[in-house]
């Protein structure tokens, strides 16, 4: 009798599953397994999605979130209930040291690399900041000089009047008309 390991399983269950119209022959066909064997699995499977990952052999073969659900199983467990669970498992306490070891391990890399993702984001949303207040600080500026000018174009307006454009064109005809001529000598002058 040939053993496959929890992950051949695993993939071969999750082939039957994602077959698309194929039948669950040729799947078994395809990846080596006989039919009834491949029924027990799918069986199995379906009354606990997880029992492959716990029913490994060898402890090695355990899958990380197997491991860490006998962690937790066995978090808050007496000598004797540990003793029992281990038994049952085919498990050492020596295991279930080493499979802590490796989880914190994997929680503290992943701390540390959100850490430094999170260090990474700060620094552009920092950068993003002085980029915003630059900014205000050009436009605050442009806006008070704009003021400063209204300013001063109404206080010559009230102490001059109100001033014509000297580019700009005269708005009436007889205006224009006189302005390009030069005034006619009558015979009295």
């Amino acid at each position: 009798m040939s053993r496959y390991s929890p992950d051949f399983k695993k993939e071969v269950i999750e082939k039957v599953l994602s077959r698309k119209g194929r039948r669950i022959e040729e799947v078994g066909t395809e990846c080596g397994v006989p039919r009834a064997t491949l029924f027990r699995w799918l069986k199995e499977h379906l009354t606990d999605p997880h029992g492959f990952e716990m029913k490994a052999t060898r402890p090695q073969d355990w899958s990380l979130a197997a491991k860490t659900k006998a962690l937790l199983e066995t978090r808050f467990m007496t000598e004797e209930e540990l003793g029992l669970y281990l038994r049952s498992k085919g498990l050492y306490h020596c295991h279930l040291r080493e499979w802590k070891n490796e989880v914190m391990g994997l929680m503290g890399r992943n701390r540390k690399l959100n850490q430094v993702k999170n260090e990474n984001e700060d620094a552009l949303l920092r950068q993003r900041i002085k980029e915003l207040q630059r900014e205000l600080k050009l436009k605050d500026k442009a806006l008070k000089e704009a003021t400063a000018l209204l300013a001063l174009k109404k206080k010559a307006e009230s102490i001059w009047g109100e001033q014509r454009d000297e580019k700009s064109p005269p708005t009436t005809d007889v205006d224009a008309s006189n302005s390009s001529k030069k005034p006619k000598k009558t015979a009295a002058e």
